[in-house]
């Protein structure tokens, strides 16, 4: 298959519990990422190519109806699939074909590792998924505000000089249900 261009971006979906935890796609406000179940968009001549992990929690490829927890650990897996246009937030150019992007997603590092909330989500997968192409510089960013921009908050989930990742949310997250436990402690007290 001949290599051809794709409009690469980040689309921000949110769990929506009125909908039994279906996830709805959303162009939250980049603000928001931290919140936002994370994919990576390629598109072309009006279609688009969603890649992103999809743990075993979430029901099947494209429903993403989050299952109950068992005692069982969830591994990660991965979702490739095909849609009309996605609205996201385009930040480079992708150079190469389909084959790549679902070669690239099969060979991923965090694939049949056990999935966390906060140190091996989406998020994660995501900036380590684009990493990998532009390793490979299949991908070329572009060179304005906006765009670097979305690639400082995806790549905001990798520490410095370090394999290990962070995901700020989670501790902001954790942080809260502890200051509000201890609140709740003091109170008892």
């Amino acid at each position: 298959m001949p290599q051809q261009e794709y409009d690469v971006g980040l689309a921000l979906y949110k769990l929506d519990a009125s909908t039994s935890g279906k996830v709805a796609h959303s162009t939250q406000s980049l603000s928001r990422a931290a919140w936002s179940h994370w994919a990576l968009i390629f598109s072309r001549k009006g279609r688009s190519i969603r890649v992103e992990l999809s743990p075993q929690l979430f029901s099947a490829p494209g429903m993403f109806v989050v299952k109950t927890p068992g005692p069982e650990k969830q591994q990660i897996t991965y979702t490739i699939s095909e849609h009309n246009y996605i609205d996201a937030y385009y930040f480079g150019t992708y150079f190469g074909d389909e084959y790549d992007l679902r070669r690239v997603a099969r060979d991923h590092s965090m694939n049949g590792q056990v999935y966390s909330k906060t140190s091996n989500n989406c998020q994660h997968w995501a900036a380590r998924y684009l990493d990998s192409l532009l390793e490979a510089e299949m991908v070329e960013l572009d060179e304005d505000e906006e765009a670097e921009e979305i690639v400082d908050k995806i790549f905001d989930v990798v520490k410095e000089g370090s394999t290990s990742l962070k995901n700020k949310a989670n501790k902001v997250i954790t942080g809260t249900k502890i200051l509000t436990g201890a609140l709740l402690l003091a109170a008892i007290l």
